[in-house]
C-alpha cells in the first residue's frame, strides 16, 4: 500500500460510484475503484492503474504515467495533449496530461510515450464526473 496510490472521497449523499472520473481544476486525477455509504475510493493516475487514453487520433493505454505499445509509425510529439479515449470506464475527452518524451521501445517495433499527468499535490477539492450512459 502506497498513501500515494490513493485518494479517499467522503460520500455521504451515496451519489459516487465504482468507475467515476476524479477531476481537479485542471482535469483528471484518478478513477473511483470502490464506494460505500460514507466513503468512495480513488487510484490516482500516478499508480498502476489503466486508462485508455487518445493522442490526436491514436489511441493507447495509460499506466504509471506511460504510454506503451504504440504503432512506430504514429505521429505523436512532445508537448501532445493526452484525453481519456471514451473507452472503459471513464468518460470521452478529460485532459490527462501533457506528453514529455517520445521513444521507441527496447525492441524498435514501437513507441512509448511518457506522459506528464496532471498535478495532484494539493488537493483541497475535486469533482466527480460520471460517465454518459
Amino acid at each position: 500500500y502506497s498513501f500515494y496510490d490513493e485518494i479517499v472521497i467522503n460520500n455521504l449523499n451515496k451519489d459516487i460510484r465504482k468507475g467515476d472520473a476524479v477531476i481537479n481544476e485542471n482535469g483528471l486525477i484518478g478513477i473511483v475503484y470502490k464506494s460505500n455509504d460514507n466513503l468512495a475510493y480513488a487510484k490516482l493516475l500516478t499508480s498502476n492503474y489503466n486508462v485508455s487514453v487518445v493522442i490526436g487520433d491514436v489511441y493507447g493505454n495509460l499506466n504509471n504515467g506511460i504510454i506503451s505499445m504504440l504503432n512506430k509509425y504514429s505521429d505523436i510529439k512532445v508537448g501532445d495533449l493526452v484525453y481519456t479515449s471514451g473507452y472503459g470506464e471513464v468518460e470521452k475527452g478529460l485532459l490527462v496530461g501533457t506528453v514529455c518524451d517520445v521513444s521507441y521501445d527496447n525492441d524498435g517495433l514501437g513507441k512509448e510515450v511518457k506522459v506528464k499527468l496532471i498535478d495532484n499535490n494539493y488537493l483541497n477539492y475535486v469533482g466527480i464526473v460520471r460517465k454518459l450512459k
